[in-house]
């Protein structure tokens, strides 16, 4: 059985906190967000594009160091209903 292709949105964190945008499309597209990145385990960090509004990713054993200030795209499944949104990544790629 083959998932189902969901288009792909990329968008800036800020936006993500307009509810009726991501309330409606949260779970119909998949979702790149773009920024620096702050680790906050081998499983997880965040990542903010400036605009005030991180996100929390979750991304197994993502490899960054512990270090802030990688910049990464970051392509995954988007939880709105989380303080601050939680995406699930399927891709990381650090620049």
């Amino acid at each position: 059985v083959t998932a189902p292709h969901l288009p792909n949105v990329g968008t800036t964190n800020k936006s993500i906190k307009d509810a009726l945008l991501t309330a409606t499309t949260a779970s119909k597209y998949t979702w790149t967000l773009w920024g620096t990145v702050t680790v906050t385990g081998v499983n997880t960090f965040t990542i903010d594009d400036g605009s005030g509004a991180p996100v929390n990713v979750i991304a197994t054993n993502h490899g960054l160091l512990s270090t802030s200030n990688h910049y990464v795209s970051v392509r995954g499944t988007l939880n709105v209903n989380t303080t601050p949104a939680t995406l699930t990544a399927t891709q990381v790629k650090e620049y």
